[in-house]
């Protein structure tokens, strides 16, 4: 993919999370304490790996195997080694349209249940094959983002991971 993230309809299920979601970015337009051009950084975020996500998407995945008629022990067997991998970390927007927070266009539900939506989720690759994980692990991730002087000048993000076994144990 040459560093480009997948673009993935919010209903592809081949794309499972591995912990509860969490902020990145909570961007007000109207602030005028927006950030300034140059390097931004957020704080570090630490997503705990949930035994319950993980049996919940090995179902998931046999399932989907199961309709491709791909045989029982073969899909057990594929189910859970990939609900058991990490990959990259998924985005997606979620706009709140006015103060009060009544008007909100979510791309996904609030703990990253699949639902129709016309915004991608995008999933930046984290590393070059899936890393095997396990319930209890914690992955600390790191953003940063390049913020351009031209306003129509995209910025450049940049992810930073650490797999830590068993932190939460």
């Amino acid at each position: 993919l040459q560093g480009q993230p997948l673009r993935l309809n919010p209903r592809d299920k081949t794309m499972e999370l591995l912990s509860d979601p969490q902020l990145l970015e909570d961007i007000k337009f109207s602030d005028p304490n927006l950030p300034k051009p140059g390097r931004w950084e957020q704080p570090p975020l630490s997503f705990t790996v949930s035994a319950e996500r993980l049996k919940a998407n090995e179902k998931e995945y046999y399932e989907a195997l199961m309709k491709e008629e791909v045989k029982p022990e073969e899909a057990e067997s594929l189910a859970k080694t990939t609900a058991q991998s990490f990959s990259g970390m998924a985005f997606w927007p979620r706009l709140v349209l006015d103060p009060a927070g009544e008007n909100i266009v979510e791309s996904r539900g609030p703990l990253g249940e699949h639902q129709k939506s016309h915004w991608p989720t995008v999933m930046a690759l984290m590393s070059p094959t899936p890393v095997p994980v396990s319930a209890g692990d914690v992955l600390k991730i790191n953003e940063a983002a390049e913020l351009s002087r031209d306003v129509l000048g995209p910025a450049k993000y940049s992810l930073n991971g650490q797999l830590i076994r068993g932190a939460s144990a």
